[in-house]
């Protein structure tokens, strides 16, 4: 902000900031509830009419995987991400001189390596999302982006600095297959090129080290004001390599530094890396560590009052289902409590009936489809999170056992002290 004008007897500093040319296109702050209702998205709501063939009900019953129901805990985690996107734009503000001229400067790194650019004094705060593979987080991560235009056209503004200016407001780049800090490089310079129209991925070639690659991505993202990267599929095998994982960590680190919040998503597994580092932990811990897990049990809030009316609710039949005695905790008998597999059930109790030529789906439908040979690969797994079975639960090379087992401990406890 210009020191002249926060000393004028008119000035008003929220005028000034909603004036802030990088947030104008950009939705405003949200309140909690604001947020749950934009995050959520029932895909019937572009139903023209309901569903009335058998070809019509079954291809909707399948649209049951893009139902998306937004949690209190989702819910704050969208809020603080959508706060801490307006306080770094406000931060980077182009009507400032300095921040024009900080422009100028980064650009001078391109020759220059990760670990020489140069500490600034302040950056912005990281997320962490982690859980097990089916809870949701990349569907979090789809409809929060959603929420945000990815590509703003800016017209010419020379006080601000540019004669055109296309400005991206996120990026979201899977962790790559192959395990490599060049496989990284060539999904998150793709992505750029995607939203940005530009050919950078090309432009790297000419560059032979990672780290010179890492750099120019730092610059190029400068550039076109970058917001908000999210990092998906974070995996044990990829930054759980000592080089790899320090090497993508400072870019990332220098990423934040820049201002632009990082979201890391993936397994715990693979995340307890950045607990290793205190540094790490504190830059990415900053905004908030988010973890989410299968529901602990059946009488929980986040079952009863959000998943189960949100995900069984679900129906793409004329009438309401046959009533389930203790619906809640049959339902996570059969589910482990897992977001994935509570939808995957109720697809096919729905396919069952329609099959069935049923008007509503009945108890016998639901004991069909637990049975069926979409959830009987899953009966392994849930039987281990309905009866807390660690030595089944350890076997799973991939399950993060130690997080859950954790999150038990605390919940016998709380419920413990409540009693």
């Amino acid at each position: 902000m210009n020191q002249h004008r926060s000393k004028d007897e008119n000035f008003d500093l929220f005028e000034w900031r909603q004036a802030n040319p990088f947030a104008q296109g950009v939705p405003s702050i949200m309140s909690l509830e604001d947020m749950k209702t934009a995050l959520s998205h029932d895909p019937r709501s572009a139903w023209p009419r309901p569903p009335s063939t058998m070809a019509e009900m079954k291809r909707e019953a399948w649209g049951i995987k893009n139902r998306f129901v937004a949690t209190k805990y989702c819910s704050g985690l969208g809020e603080r991400l959508l706060l801490a996107l307006h306080v770094e734009l406000e931060k980077r503000d182009p009507r400032s001189e300095i921040n024009r001229k900080l422009n100028y400067v980064r650009s001078g790194f391109a020759d220059m390596t990760l670990k020489d650019i140069p500490w600034e004094a302040s950056g912005a705060p990281g997320f962490v999302l982690e859980g097990p593979t089916g809870e949701s987080k990349s569907m979090f991560v789809e409809r929060f982006t959603s929420l945000i235009p990815q590509v703003l056209h800016r017209p010419e503004d020379t006080e601000s600095g540019w004669l055109s200016l296309t400005q991206i407001t996120w990026l979201k780049v899977p962790m790559p297959t192959s395990k490599s800090v060049k496989g990284f490089i060539l999904e998150l310079a793709t992505a750029l090129d995607t939203a940005a129209g530009t050919s950078y991925a090309l432009q790297l070639a000419t560059r032979s080290s990672t780290d010179k690659q890492l750099v120019m991505l730092l610059i190029w993202m400068n550039l076109h004001k970058v917001s908000f990267l999210a990092i998906e599929e974070a995996q044990e095998e990829f930054l759980g390599g000592t080089v790899i994982a320090k090497e993508l960590l400072l870019f990332f680190l220098k990423v934040l530094n820049w201002g632009i919040v990082v979201l890391l998503v993936g397994n715990p597994k693979a995340l307890e890396v950045v607990k290793t580092f205190v540094q790490d932990n504190r830059r990415f811990s900053d905004g908030g560590w988010y973890t989410v897990l299968p529901v602990l049990h059946w009488e929980d809030e986040e079952w009863s009052e959000h998943l189960v009316p949100g995900i069984w609710g679900y129906n793409v039949l004329p009438e309401k289902d046959e009533p389930l005695p203790k619906k809640e905790e049959l339902l996570y008998r059969a589910t482990g409590g897992q977001r994935y597999a509570l939808a995957r059930l109720r697809r096919e109790s729905l396919l069952f009936a329609i099959d069935d030529r049923s008007t509503r789906v009945t108890r016998r439908h639901v004991l069909t489809a637990r049975y069926s040979p979409s959830m009987q690969p899953l009966r392994t797994l849930i039987d281990a999170l309905v009866f807390r079975d660690v030595g089944i639960l350890g076997k799973m090379q991939d399950y993060p056992t130690d997080t859950l087992v954790a999150a038990w401990k605390l919940d016998a406890e709380i419920k413990q002290i409540e009693a």
